[in-house]
């Protein structure tokens, strides 16, 4: 068991790495922290499409996308960290599809083109399906051979009127 005096310390221990963040990664954050239970919720409402559809209108890609892959792709990959701590601190189990559809959803308020990959396998008989996001076809949260692991649906499904970036 934990002791109360260990708790504050991790407590300290996080606000301190919580002020160490930029301005800007301390927004993502707490939009991470936000998203996360709004998107688990809507998944258990509805379905991926239908969610899929409403996030696109509350994050419609502006004119203002950073044209330099390298800057584009370290932001990418600086969010889906941001993300991941915001899971691993969720008082609620956060699956596969909610994490990546937050990432998703974050990268794109950011001008980041990104996709939702869904992939399936079938180990010791039992069938398996996962998610996972890639930009620039370079996986941002999780093992960069998952595609070893997950066989990909290449045709992903996309809200009506959204375009592949």
């Amino acid at each position: 068991m934990v002791s109360w005096k260990q708790q504050t310390n991790n407590l300290q221990e996080s606000w301190a790495k919580f002020f160490q963040l930029s301005w800007q990664e301390r927004w993502i954050l707490l939009q991470a922290f936000e998203f996360l239970p709004l998107i688990a919720a809507g998944l258990h409402c509805m379905n991926f499409q239908r969610l899929s559809s409403i996030l696109v209108r509350f994050s419609p890609m502006s004119g203002e996308v950073c044209s330099d892959a390298a800057m584009q792709q370290a932001a990418a990959t600086t969010t889906a960290h941001l993300v991941q701590v915001a899971v691993s601190r969720t008082p609620f189990k956060v699956t596969c599809l909610v994490r990546s559809t937050a990432l998703w959803f974050l990268l794109r308020r950011q001008g980041i083109g990104s996709e939702i990959r869904i992939g399936v396998s079938q180990q010791e008989g039992t069938f398996k399906a996962h998610a996972w996001v890639e930009s620039n076809g370079i996986v941002l949260n999780d093992r960069n051979d998952i595609h070893n692991q997950y066989a990909a649906f290449e045709q992903i499904i996309l809200p009506d009127g959204t375009e592949r970036i």
